[in-house]
């Protein structure tokens, strides 16, 4: 059954997604189907495939995903001169991928479906965030923009403008609650532990950072607005109520560490188990003061 007010809110982390691939077939083995399906970075890659109702299918992909797959390498001196001199040049192409999203993406589907899509990507040329949903001219080309992260991919080319991933505002409540969410789950691809295993190079540091201050940004979002949920009654705002999925353990995975087969089909499995588990709880306690945690907030119309 459709879960209107119901969202699902996808985050990004390369390869960490199989995570979230997992979740995703969770609520399909549920049989819920949040409304509002929401994500940025791989996370809008997910989400597309949840709104066209694609989960097995999704599932299989990152089951089967090569590097080759994903991105190809750039001249290594190149990249390193950009740092240096006076020009840009990302680390990898994301041609791959756009064939990828182009063979796997149905926007019919997208399109058809009664759930709503939101993706968030970053307008450099602008310098403001934008939000495309199901009927965005360019889908293939929006949801390859929302995984543009910088220094690793180019941005990407809309109208005329430059769009990248969302970078420190990776995981997009906001959306969600501007049209109506007032359950949402939120489901990050990483763990505490995975930011304490060593650092490779640069690149791999660079990456690091950026997802912890994505990190850290989600976990802010949450605990700032649990605590308005304790001073919104009676101030002419709704509560809501979100729950947080997240790893239970270290996947073990790095960003690009697509050619880890194992740890991806690990990180599936622990994305189901943990996402059954948490479905399951939150059906059965819907008070359960751990997990009512809270969002954005907007006015009661």
């Amino acid at each position: 059954m459709l879960e209107p007010k119901t969202a699902i809110v996808f985050s990004g982390g390369g390869a960490r997604g199989a995570y979230s691939a997992g979740v995703a077939l969770a609520f399909k083995q549920c049989q819920r189907y949040p409304g509002i399906v929401s994500g940025t970075s791989v996370g809008a890659l997910i989400a597309a495939m949840v709104v066209s109702g694609e989960e097995e299918r999704l599932v299989e992909i990152w089951r089967h995903l090569t590097p080759q797959q994903v991105y190809r390498k750039r001249r290594t001196l190149n990249f390193l001169l950009s740092f240096v001199s006076n020009y840009v040049y990302p680390g990898f192409s994301a041609e791959p991928l756009a064939e990828l999203i182009k063979k796997y993406v149905d926007v019919d589907k997208i399109r058809k479906s009664p759930r709503h899509l939101l993706v968030t990507c970053y307008n450099q040329t602008l310098q403001q965030v934008e939000r495309f949903d199901n009927h965005s001219e360019s889908l293939h080309t929006m949801l390859l923009a929302s995984t543009a992260l910088p220094i690793i991919f180019s941005p990407v080319r809309m109208n005329g403008h430059e769009y990248v991933d969302m970078g420190a505002t990776n995981v997009p409540l906001k959306p969600a609650v501007a049209i109506g969410a007032e359950k949402i789950y939120v489901v990050v691809s990483d763990h505490p532990d995975d930011y304490r295993r060593p650092i490779r190079n640069n690149l791999d540091w660079a990456i690091n950072v950026m997802h912890l201050a994505q990190r850290d940004s989600v976990l802010l979002d949450i605990e700032l607005a649990k605590r308005t949920n304790l001073v919104t009654n009676g101030t002419g705002y709704r509560f809501l109520d979100v729950t947080l999925i997240q790893p239970s353990h270290s996947l073990g995975l790095g960003f690009l560490d697509f050619h880890k087969r194992h740890h991806i089909q690990k990180a599936i499995e622990l994305g189901l188990e943990d996402g059954l588990r948490l479905i399951k709880q939150t059906s059965l306690d819907h008070t359960a003061p751990q997990e009512k945690l809270a969002g954005h907030l907007t006015p009661r119309l």
